[in-house]
């Protein structure tokens, strides 16, 4: 085999490889829009947006990107409004699963601290994102085995927190003064700072604790 046609080779097994890993990452959208059409919109993602990391696990993004260009120039997909956002959900989650584990969460550091000293942020095993489609909902019921009954998909207002477990993700919605609050927390802050914002309720980080959505660490020194 010449050099040429070796490269040929290459280039044909890594978009295979490429393509297949987008069914790994994006499994709902694949069961919503049919095999052949996923083959289709996987096979131009591969083809247009080439693959930046040795990492396998972290291509796909573009996906998103392509699914959003898909909806506002096609007809069919014009009839799926929701369906970037699901896309969007779906790297989520991915992206969610292979963060790194949180510390300890060291509690001791209220008594220890007062407020000015302790930093708030979000933990590695949470995710979030603001929909108008309830995305959440159809993410969840689509990646169950059996067939999932008709939904009406209707457009509202949807705050959608994503959670890693140790057996995998779940996706569920919060209210909003929660979620602001918890976006809040991913600018690094201290709870003072945070009390400061009128329009959180900051009265409400014991919740986040307790729902282990943020993580606590001394301003100065870090977790000790």
């Amino acid at each position: 085999m010449s050099a040429q046609d070796g490269c040929r080779v290459y280039r044909s097994s890594s978009r295979g490889t490429r393509a297949r890993a987008l069914r790994d990452v994006y499994p709902v959208c694949r069961r919503l829009v049919g095999d052949n059409c996923f083959d289709a919109m996987a096979a131009d993602c591969v083809r247009h947006y080439p693959s930046r990391h040795a990492d396998l696990n972290q291509f796909g993004s573009a996906f998103v990107d392509l699914t959003e260009e898909l909806t506002r120039r096609s007809a069919a997909f014009s009839e799926l409004p929701w369906l970037p956002d699901l896309v969007r959900l779906e790297w989520l989650c991915h992206t969610l699963y292979y963060r790194d584990e949180d510390p300890p969460l060291h509690l001791d550091l209220l008594n220890r601290l007062n407020s000015s000293q302790l930093m708030i942020s979000p933990a590695k095993r949470v995710a979030w994102m603001r929909s108008k489609w309830p995305v959440h909902q159809i993410w969840t019921l689509h990646r169950m085995p059996y067939v999932p009954p008709l939904m009406h998909i209707a457009a509202g207002d949807w705050f959608i927190v994503a959670e890693r477990h140790a057996t995998g993700t779940s996706a569920g919605a919060t209210d909003e003064a929660l979620w602001q609050l918890l976006d809040a927390c991913d600018t690094p802050m201290c709870i003072d700072e945070l009390a400061a914002h009128p329009s959180l309720e900051a009265a409400r980080l014991g919740e986040l604790l307790q729902r282990r959505w943020i993580d606590i660490s001394d301003r100065e020194y870090g977790v000790v």
